[in-house]
């Protein structure tokens, strides 16, 4: 996405620009077209795929499943990297971006309990692909065990 707005010429790039400073929430189709653009492009049967934030929502998980079964994906595994709201607030506040005023990281919080928890229960509940849950609240090097552990990679 922020990619996208950066391009000055795009009125889909203003409108996301605008979204974004507002703290507001993406369509989805918009987060779907960033991801799904990339498969198109360059998807091929011996590249691995790892999606950084999304889906964001049960929408956008539901289509990312659409899209794993069309390219024949199999061994699919969505990581949650949990934290409380707190502790993610803190972080936030002291990462000192220009976005990241109270009232911002209140709202992404807000954001997060409204959109991306059902893509998280979409994945704990509906879809074949089951969540993996990580403490995220640990050291770098703690949540790094955690994830290779469950991957079944250590």
């Amino acid at each position: 996405m922020r990619e996208l707005i950066k391009r000055e010429d795009n009125l889909t790039a203003k409108k996301a620009e605008k979204v974004m400073m507002m703290g507001g929430k993406q369509p989805d189709f918009l987060a779907v077209w960033s991801w799904s653009n990339e498969f198109v492009e360059k998807m091929s049967d011996d590249v691995h795929v790892i999606l950084d934030g999304s889906p964001r929502t049960e929408i956008e998980a539901r289509v990312l499943d659409e899209a794993f079964d069309f390219y024949g994906r199999g061994n699919i595994m969505p990581i949650y990297i949990n934290v409380s709201r707190e502790w993610a607030t803190d972080k936030l506040l002291k990462r000192g971006r220009f976005d990241d005023t109270e009232e911002r990281v209140k709202n992404r919080m807000d954001y997060f309990d409204k959109f991306v928890y059902p893509a998280i229960e979409y994945y704990k509940t509906k879809s074949k692909n089951k969540i993996i849950e990580i403490n995220g609240e640990f050291s770098i090097e703690e949540v790094h065990q955690e994830v290779m552990q469950k991957l079944n990679l250590k």
